[in-house]
C-alpha cells in the first residue's frame, strides 16, 4: 500500500452489508409484486379480447344472438413456471371469435378456455389458468358475460382473479 491510503475498517464493511441487506429486503418483494402484475396483464388484456370477440360474434346477423360452441383450454396443458409459444395451428379453435388471443409467436404463461355454464345459454366465461411459478397452485383469472336481450353482450366489469399471487 502507498502511504494515505488504507482499506475500508469493519465497521464501514459491516455498515455497507447492512445497507445492502435492507435494501435487497425492501426491493425483493417490490420486484416480485410486479412481475406477478405484468403476468396478470397478459390474462387480463386477453380475457378481455375473447369478450370482444364474443360479442362481435353475437352481432353477426347468421349467429342469431347466440355465443359459439365451448372451447376447448388452449394450451391443452397449463404452462408450469415457463412461457410457453403456441404454434398458430393450436389457435384454429379460436376462429369462430376472429380474434387473436396471443399474438403469433409470444410466448405465454396461461392457458386459455372459452367455456359456457351448463343451464345458461345465454352466458359464457373466458378463463385463464396458469401456474405462474411452477408450484402446482394454479392462478386463474375469469371473464364472465353474457347476451341480453336486445343481443348485446355484457361483460362483467372486470377480469376476476384467484390466487392471483399465488
Amino acid at each position: 500500500m502507498r502511504t494515505g491510503q488504507r482499506g475500508l475498517t469493519m465497521l464501514e464493511t459491516a455498515t455497507a452489508i447492512s445497507l445492502s441487506a435492507i435494501v435487497a429486503i425492501v426491493a425483493v418483494p417490490v420486484l416480485r409484486r410486479e412481475l406477478r402484475a405484468s403476468h396478470q396483464a397478459e390474462a387480463r388484456d386477453a380475457l378481455l379480447r375473447i369478450g370482444s370477440g364474443a360479442a362481435a360474434y353475437v352481432r353477426v346477423p347468421k349467429h342469431k344472438r347466440t355465443l359459439p360452441e365451448a372451447i376447448a383450454r388452449t394450451p391443452a396443458e397449463v404452462p408450469r413456471g415457463v412461457a410457453v409459444v403456441v404454434p398458430p395451428e393450436g389457435w384454429e379453435p379460436w376462429a369462430p371469435l376472429g380474434v387473436e388471443v396471443m399474438p403469433s409467436g409470444a410466448p405465454q404463461r396461461y392457458a386459455y378456455t372459452f367455456a359456457r355454464p351448463s343451464g345458461e345459454g345465454a352466458a359464457f366465461e373466458a378463463i385463464a389458468e396458469g401456474d405462474l411459478d411452477g408450484d402446482g397452485v394454479l392462478a386463474r383469472a375469469t371473464l364472465r358475460g353474457s347476451v341480453a336481450a336486445d343481443g348485446s353482450v355484457q361483460l362483467a366489469p372486470d377480469v376476476e382473479f384467484v390466487d392471483a399471487l399465488e
